[in-house]
């Protein structure tokens, strides 16, 4: 048993509760902030309520509840007055919910507003009586993420009692920051943060809480940024000469197409740093499919030419996949290649999935892949030759790192779609070597001044350009009326024999019964029956979503990437740079609940062959501001200049706003919300770094705890 288990009300089995949510100890449950909080307002008219919010209406029952079922969802149903509208309510999975609900009875009812086809209707609405709501008025009632078995009221108990239970949580109120910086930027103590983000009396008090949280986040953040920084070093042993440099440009030319202007400048920028005897640290930004993969391989066999190995890192057994293939195909032109053991790949010019554990040997140079689903006997094979140095360049997952891992001599870490892995999972990779040279890939474009603050302790290249064989993508922002028009557009590019993606937020109707979703097109399980009761049994269609199996995740997408699916249903764990060429049609569902860095990554699954593509993004409950966001994403296919147009659009203050898949999981901070703060703490930090100020014991140990909790680089 954890620690948790001293706190009232927690016994083994909601101990395992809060385990699925990430909370083994105290120390995570105090840093387990509310992801809202239920504002309990003035309730207003039903003429006003407008779809996509949280509103609250003093109402009564003038109709009878009505009952049935949608598939396995039970669906209750009742019309309600207020004297200057009606509007209808529902309940999903709430049947006894029907014996509150009598008619000419004077309630207060507050739910989501949500659209549809013919109006605006209320979604799992609480129900209070007018004097209980009154003595609600005004207060702000944390609401944090949930997981089956575990009720928000449960956390709060949990939350208060440590608060006030002083032997537990004092230790963690220990002031680290010194008193100039907590007087210029008028910052809140500790004790008082913790307490009034979990409890705050009103939103004045969140907001000075959430600001003393959030500094802290960046100040930690910047300053391991500086003194990374700070200890770089130089590595002789990578030093290129000019051999090097003519093998690689003999490869280039040897490539059946043209590098872009861009992947040159930064196959460039990494040859320098190589021939420059300096230690890499470097970021490779680029666009969804401008060609990241290539230029990293590049770098890749540039080490390998000095017998130095590679380590080639990505968050998914798929993409890890992928890169292998990739690998194999550029090594396969004009190249004698031969079987060094295990299971071997059989390129060819599509290249194609393979099955785990491989190694491919072309020109003298061996390649592996080592992922979890590696079998014994290969994953026995391939870790004798990578401590042999018999192994050029190894392709995989987080298996990179484990224990038993161990490299001859490791002297590039390469490590695509940084955000997926925690910071201790890289730090781990790295530590498996001699200060070893890190690039980082990254397919989220974020605006120069953001990159500045956020990569402070890299170097950075950027390609801004992609291949010139890529049609750009046609793209329409559509309604829910809209929906049947776009399921035929869909169904001609499978007819000329193409595939589409559906994008969903929700797996199922458990995830989304408080979405306002009344026509069951924002889950991945309904989604799908209704595709096939649309099309027919000639429409082949699977889904995809994070609660799968990584086997069966691993076999959908075979199935995809084969042609053997037409319609791939899923949630958003198909974001992660997969590369499908056939596939030229996405449609996303209740398109307003993404961020528009999300929604480019999402769009970036097509549009990857030769063939036009095409993205619809379906406006679920629209409002001026998803509107707003959404015309970006229609207007433009460029990245970079959708994240400065999101960057103006979200702007400071927007606390609340989309939290987008693909940023730094700070626990509270938004780096574009939360630039002028951002601003403010890097500042700090790096007068601490440059005036080498001594730390205070609490600055070291807290540093420390941000480090190993994963909330810093």
């Amino acid at each position: 048993m954890s620690e948790l288990t001293k706190l009232k009300g927690i016994g083994p089995k909601i101990e395992k509760y809060f385990m699925n949510l990430g909370i083994n100890d105290i120390k995570d449950l105090l840093y387990f902030f509310p992801r809202d909080y239920e504002e309990f307002e003035e309730p207003i008219d039903i003429i006003k309520l407008e779809a996509g919010r949280v509103s609250t209406i003093n109402a009564m029952p003038v109709t009878k509840p009505t009952m049935f079922r949608k598939g396995r969802t039970s669906i209750t149903s009742i019309w309600l007055d207020d004297g200057t509208g009606r509007i209808r309510a529902f309940w999903f999975n709430i049947p006894f919910i029907s014996k509150s609900l009598k008619i000419g009875a004077d309630k207060i009812f507050r739910g989501r507003v949500g659209r549809l086809k013919d109006g605006i209707g209320l979604s799992q609405c609480k129900i209070f009586n007018k004097a209980d709501y009154a003595d609600l008025k005004g207060n702000l009632s944390p609401v944090y993420p949930l997981t089956k078995g575990l009720k928000n009221n449960t956390i709060k108990k949990a939350i208060k009692n440590l608060l006030d239970d002083k032997s537990l949580s004092k230790n963690y109120f220990n002031e680290y920051l010194p008193k100039k910086i907590i007087d210029d930027r008028k910052l809140c103590e500790l004790e008082y943060a913790f307490n009034h983000i979990h409890f705050p009396n009103n939103m004045e008090d969140m907001q000075e809480a959430r600001k003393r949280l959030v500094y802290d986040e960046f100040f930690l953040f910047s300053l391991a940024m500086f003194l990374n920084k700070d200890k770089k070093v130089n590595d002789g042993r990578m030093e290129l000469k000019g051999e090097q440099e003519t093998s690689l440009n003999s490869f280039i030319k040897k490539l059946p197409f043209k590098l872009t202007a861009g992947q040159k400048t930064a196959i460039d920028d990494i040859f320098n740093d190589f021939k420059n005897g300096k230690r890499m640290n470097r970021l490779l930004e680029g666009d969804v499919g401008s060609g990241k993969t290539v230029v990293a391989i590049l770098a890749a066999l540039m080490v390998a030419d000095k017998r130095i190995q590679t380590a080639f890192m990505a968050p998914t057994e798929v993409l890890a996949e992928q890169h292998f293939n990739t690998i194999i195909n550029l090594l396969s032109v004009k190249t004698n290649t031969k079987n060094v053991g295990a299971s071997i790949a059989s390129p060819n010019s599509m290249g194609e999935l393979c099955e785990p554990a491989n190694l491919f040997s072309a020109n003298g140079i061996t390649i592996a892949l080592l992922t979890g689903s590696t079998k014994a006997k290969d994953r026995k094979l391939i870790l004798e030759k990578l401590k042999s140095g018999d192994i050029d360049i190894i392709i995989g997952t987080h298996a990179l790192f484990s224990k038993d891992v161990i490299y001859k001599d490791l002297g590039l870490c390469i490590i695509d779609e940084q955000h997926r892995f925690g910071v201790s999972q890289r730090k781990q990779l790295e530590e498996k070597s001699n200060n070893a040279n890190v690039l980082i890939m990254s397919a989220t474009p974020i605006p120069r001044t953001l990159a500045m603050l956020f990569y402070a302790d890299m170097d950075i290249s950027r390609i801004t350009d992609k291949p010139k064989n890529r049609l750009p993508i046609k793209n329409y922002v559509a309604n829910i009326n809209e929906r049947e028009k776009a399921f035929r557009s869909m169904k001609k590019q499978i007819d000329l024999g193409h595939q589409a993606y559906v994008i969903c937020p929700a797996i199922d109707r458990s995830d989304d019964e408080d979405v306002g979703s009344f026509a069951n097109y924002q889950n991945v399980t309904e989604y799908a029956e209704r595709l096939k009761s649309f099309y027919g049994n000639d429409m082949r269609i699977g889904i995809l979503h994070g609660k799968m199996k990584s086997s069966e995740k691993y076999d959908i997408m075979k199935k995809f990437k084969d042609g053997e699916v037409d319609i791939l249903v899923s949630t958003t764990v198909v974001e992660v740079g997969v590369d499908v060429p056939n596939a030229t049609f996405m449609m996303v569902e209740d398109a307003g609940s993404f961020g528009l860095a999300e929604l480019h990554q999402l769009r970036g699954r097509v549009g990857r062959g030769d063939s036009q593509s095409y993205a619809l993004f379906v406006d679920t409950t629209p409002t001026e501001k998803s509107a707003k966001r959404l015309q970006v994403l229609s207007d433009s296919n460029d990245g970079f200049y959708i994240a400065e147009e999101d960057l103006k659009l979200r702007g400071p203050g927007d606390i609340f706003g989309v939290k987008q898949s693909g940023e730094m999981d700070f626990k509270l901070a938004d780096m574009y919300t939360d630039i002028n703060l951002f601003r403010e703490a890097s500042a700090d930090a790096k007068e601490f770094v440059d005036k080498k100020i001594e730390f205070a014991k609490e600055l070291n140990e807290k540093l420390n705890d941000y480090i190993e909790m994963g909330l810093v680089i």
